[in-house]
């Protein structure tokens, strides 16, 4: 229980001295919008969290007083064609990066589901703010999401400011999915097509739509809006690019943080 509370404690640690990094940057807001988790100060490490995020910012602005103030525009977009493309194979891992050892980490059966769920707790978010976000079902079972969370940890990444991914473990198909009865789309379709597609009888009556009527309205694109995406798919990198940038200028403030959102 000792080694499993520092355990806790060092990645409550790693994860704010990230977020004085991001801070220091004025990135913070940016990742917690993305990847859907916020720089919690009530996480395991107690009243040092503010003074341990402080600490991180403070040394990341002194560092970031010696850096050229020039932007490559040909470097930020070699970089994000290189996350594109997928990891390299000589990639360290993300917990390679981060510092953290998978090997000194407990395996699941080793720990209790209170155990798993102090650990996902810290591990989860400490991830997301380096860029490598869960997104799988929230009712998904500690044991089981500890070691999905495990395996995006081993996953071949280099760790950005501005961009990360989520491990959402979407096939677009209820039947075969790898979240099994927990797979959020059941919602969306009754237990008897679910079946007469293949699927498992055995899942429970309640994951699945309880309606009489379409389970899920779905507007087909227009022509005019189909021929609008072929346009723009088939425009270079570049320009979608700035495209996109010049969305982000125009876009209206954030309903869920307000204006600062659109400092971006």
């Amino acid at each position: 229980m000792r080694y499993l509370n520092q355990l806790i404690l060092d990645f409550a640690e790693i994860r704010l001295r990230r977020c004085g990094q991001l801070a220091a940057k004025n990135l913070l807001h940016q990742r917690e919008h993305m990847l859907g988790y916020r720089c919690n100060f009530a996480g395991a490490v107690g009243d040092r969290a503010h003074d341990i995020f402080t600490q991180s910012r403070a040394e990341s602005l002194i560092s970031l007083e010696h850096r050229p103030e020039s932007f490559d525009a040909d470097q930020h977009i070699q970089g994000i064609e290189a996350f594109m493309r997928g990891p390299d194979e000589s990639m360290p891992t993300i917990a390679q990066r981060i510092g953290i050892d998978l090997e000194a980490i407990p395996p699941a059966d080793t720990l209790s589901d209170d155990q798993l769920q102090a650990l996902n707790e810290e591990l989860i978010p400490t991830l997301a703010m380096h860029g490598a976000s869960y997104g799988g079902p929230k009712d998904y079972p500690p044991r089981l999401k500890y070691e999905v969370v495990l395996k995006l940890a081993q996953r071949k990444s280099k760790i950005t400011d501005n961009g990360g991914f989520t491990q959402d473990g979407c096939t677009g198909s209820q039947v075969g999915c790898d979240w099994g009865m927990y797979c959020s789309c059941l919602q969306y379709t009754s237990k008897k097509d679910f079946v007469a597609q293949g699927g498992d009888p055995s899942f429970p009556e309640e994951r699945f739509y309880q309606g009489d009527g379409d389970p899920f309205g779905f507007t087909p694109a227009t022509s005019e809006e189909k021929a609008e995406a072929e346009k723009f798919n088939a425009l270079p990198f570049e320009e979608k690019i700035r495209i996109w940038e010049e969305q982000d200028k125009n876009a209206p403030p954030c309903p869920m943080h307000g204006k600062d959102c659109g400092k971006w």
